[in-house]
């Protein structure tokens, strides 16, 4: 079983650590005045600098891990055991930095006991997994969201040849995807994902789906989607007015009552302009 597809998206993990971070404060300013192994604090200055020390470690712990769980996912599937297994690994180094900074820099130089490795092991424990549930429980009810609305979708497709009908696969070649290409607004790269963006009984939805962008562009051979820029292909039926602003192009089109801007690069500007003469 793979882990939901949003959990691995560049944002997504950027907002992971902040979020850890942050909650790792609140439960450390609650914990600390009942614990008697816990040495952070604000007061004194030493004591600050050690927490302020323990804290950019971590982050940056934290930070790398996301790097290298970035990288790998895009070559490799993620299933929920082997998130599981990254997530302990996490869990196990940032207690060991904990355990070290107070063996080597607290102020009343603690000992390093079997009651503070427990201590620690706990709240390090409760201090990711706590984030990391809500995350996961987020990113699973996004990912639901969007499979409901693209199953909802593809069976609303027309079964005649009345009209274009584009199928949509993901990097195994599993269609995910049925919707008429008309509804199509644009389509945006986000890493080793694309968001579709499309129309569902005239209001914007999107779908994330497991695909690079230069393998979506050859599904979408002999329609009137249309490379603009290096993140985004249009649909250039959907194009109301090109603009020019400081020297940079965009297209404008129509979502509904929504007027959006997409980015044109030179690179396919021509080749943009010629697409879009062929259906005049």
């Amino acid at each position: 079983m793979e882990m939901p597809k949003h959990f691995f998206k560049k944002q997504y993990l950027i907002k992971s650590v902040v979020f850890i971070v942050l909650f790792s404060i609140l439960y450390m300013s609650v914990y600390q005045p009942y614990s008697k192994t816990a040495w952070f604090g604000l007061h004194p200055t030493r004591t600050f600098l050690i927490t302020l020390l323990f804290y950019t470690i971590a982050a940056g712990t934290l930070v790398l891990s996301k790097l290298f769980m970035y990288h790998w996912q895009r070559r490799h599937s993620f299933t929920v055991q082997a998130a599981i297994v990254w997530l302990a690994a996490e869990f196990v180094l940032i207690a060991i930095e904990y355990i070290a900074l107070t063996d080597i820099f607290t102020m009343r130089q603690q000992a390093v006991t079997p009651r503070l490795v427990w201590n620690t092991s706990l709240s390090v424990a409760l201090i990711l997994a706590i984030p990391y549930v809500i995350m996961a429980l987020w990113a699973d009810n996004r990912a639901k969201s969007e499979e409901l609305e693209a199953m909802y979708l593809s069976r609303s497709v027309p079964s005649d040849k009345s009209t274009s009908v584009v199928y949509l696969c993901d990097h195994t070649g599993s269609l995910k995807l049925s919707i008429e290409e008309k509804d199509i607004l644009y389509v945006e790269s986000q890493d080793n994902y694309v968001q579709v963006h499309y129309l569902l009984g005239g209001t914007p939805h999107h779908y994330l789906l497991r695909c690079r962008t230069h393998e979506l562009e050859r599904q979408l051979v002999d329609t009137s989607l249309a490379r603009c820029h290096r993140s985004y292909m249009v649909n250039i039926r959907h194009i109301h007015q090109f603009l020019q602003e400081h020297g940079k192009s965009y297209v404008v089109i129509r979502a509904h009552d929504t007027l959006l801007r997409i980015p044109v690069s030179k690179t396919y500007y021509k080749s943009l302009t010629a697409q879009m003469g062929t259906l005049k």
